[in-house]
């Protein structure tokens, strides 16, 4: 942004922030849960409290536990059992963690602290399993965004409230 000088009004000296921005933004296309957790701050029906960024969600899907989007696609395709650990294994890998903190100022969950998780994942680590899961790959070629921060598409979406 520029001042009535035509001088940037801010400066950001590390590459990291602007990836994080880019990400940021690309979480919030991809996510409802995130977007409508920044609504309410906007609104002024939330306090927004911290946004924190990681590379790794702390537990590894397994495949009993995978993501909405993967389970979906094991159900309408034969996959094997192979494939599926394949698939968990890959999943782990390149991952963004967005973690958005919040308190809701009205409503059922008033003054309870939100935590509203996103996990982006990264398309390229897919290739392992485009050979041998093709439909796999196919479907969610169909949900990765492009963006400065790279091709990602929304692996996980996950909110909880606790009282403080």
């Amino acid at each position: 942004m520029l001042n009535t000088n035509y001088q940037f009004e801010y400066w950001i000296n590390e590459n990291i922030l602007i990836n994080y921005m880019h990400l940021f933004e690309q979480c919030i296309q991809s996510d409802p849960t995130l977007r409508e957790a920044l609504l309410l701050c906007v609104k002024g029906e939330a306090k927004p409290l911290k946004l924190f960024f990681a590379n790794r969600l702390g537990k590894d899907y397994s495949d009993k536990h995978l993501p909405t989007a993967y389970r979906e696609v094991c159900n309408t395709h034969k996959i094997s059992q192979h494939e599926k650990d394949t698939l968990a294994e890959t999943l782990n890998k390149c991952q963004n963690i967005i973690s958005f903190n919040f308190v809701p100022l009205s409503g059922p969950e008033k003054h309870k602290l939100c935590t509203n998780i996103s996990v982006m994942h990264d398309f390229k680590a897919l290739e392992p399993i485009k050979g041998h899961l093709p439909q796999v790959y196919s479907e969610i070629n169909k949900k990765a965004l492009v963006s400065d921060a790279g091709k990602l598409y929304l692996l996980d979406s996950i909110r909880g409230y606790q009282n403080v």
